[in-house]
């Protein structure tokens, strides 16, 4: 019995621990999650602000060319200026089209990542209640332990009489093990 509580505290150690690095090593994860989370919603707001930019000066580069193209009294001609405007338009249009899409994919790796953690912060939490119960298991197996540490109860009248500091001819109840009472005189 001895060797079988033995390997039964060592296994129940043995298990705390590995739970204690694996929780230390998904708070570790989660801290770089947290950073990378952060970092990305760092981006996003950079691009969108690049994206507005890039979209004020689009508007622009559509008035002109509005206002060239709508010029009163002035033959509408395709000179130099009609073609660099046109270029500039459409540039800036993929400019757009390409920051639009970054910050979609940017914007979906952000909630990726953002359930990627929400995943781990159960999973911390899941470790947290097992060590506590690991740990109520341990301080219960050391309260039975120091109980059964002190001394057993003794089994003859004398030594219980001993025990209560009664006298040995008092009358003292006791329970055999079908559970009935004799009354021993001793």
């Amino acid at each position: 019995m001895e060797a079988q509580e033995m390997v039964l505290e060592f296994t129940i150690r043995k298990r705390a621990h590995n739970l204690e690095q694996a929780r230390d090593e998904l708070k570790w994860q989660l801290k770089i999650t947290q950073d990378e989370v952060q970092e990305l919603q760092k981006d996003i707001r950079g691009l969108e602000m690049d994206l507005n930019a890039k979209q004020g000066f689009l508007k622009l580069a559509h008035t002109r060319l509005e206002n060239r193209t709508k010029r009163p009294g002035v033959d509408l001609c395709w000179d130099e200026v009609q073609y660099g405007l046109v270029d500039e338009v459409k540039q800036l249009d993929a400019t757009v089209q390409t920051l639009t899409q970054k910050l979609a994919q940017a914007r979906n790796s952000l909630q990726d990542l953002q359930e990627h953690e929400a995943c781990m912060q159960e999973d911390l939490s899941r470790k947290e209640e097992a060590l506590a119960l690991l740990r109520r298991c341990q301080e219960g197996r050391q309260r039975i332990a120091a109980a059964n540490a002190q001394p057993e109860h003794p089994t003859s009248i004398s030594g219980a009489l001993a025990l209560i500091g009664t006298t040995a001819g008092a009358v003292v109840p006791l329970t055999n093990s079908s559970g009935r009472h004799s009354v021993t005189k001793a």
